[in-house]
């Protein structure tokens, strides 16, 4: 009997999961987000997002217009993207420093040897 409760309730072939679900090829409110903050190349603010999605801050969130809590779908890929933001950052931040030394180096007024004649030294047998 419990069985054939079941299987009235089953899918019927052909047909799985929620049809009247999410059409295929839309995007969640967090990639539509997080495609937006990647145009504005701001690479703070988009860590920031991440962070919000990763630790579930709603207030910051919501400010961003998401009303629903993160899925764990969504933390997980946050947490990737997490990642590759915070390497960029890295990367920026290692380019930067290197053309301030470049830049220091390339300032500095060129080192003037102590002696810039060399005393002959007379050698020669009386």
């Amino acid at each position: 009997m419990v069985h054939e409760n079941l299987k009235k309730h089953q899918f019927k072939p052909g047909q799985s999961g929620n049809v009247k679900g999410r059409p295929k090829g839309s995007s969640s409110k967090f990639k539509g987000t997080l495609s937006q903050l990647r145009q504005l190349n701001d690479l703070d603010l988009t860590r920031q997002f991440l962070r919000a999605v990763v630790t579930s801050d709603i207030k910051i969130l919501e400010k961003l217009g998401i009303t629903d809590a993160p899925t764990v779908t969504a933390k997980i890929t946050a947490a990737k993207e997490l990642n590759k933001v915070n390497a960029e950052i890295s990367e920026k931040d290692a380019e930067s420093k290197a053309q301030q030394a470049y830049a220091q180096v390339k300032n500095v007024a060129p080192v003037s040897p102590q002696f810039s004649r060399v005393a002959s030294i007379n050698t020669g047998t009386k």
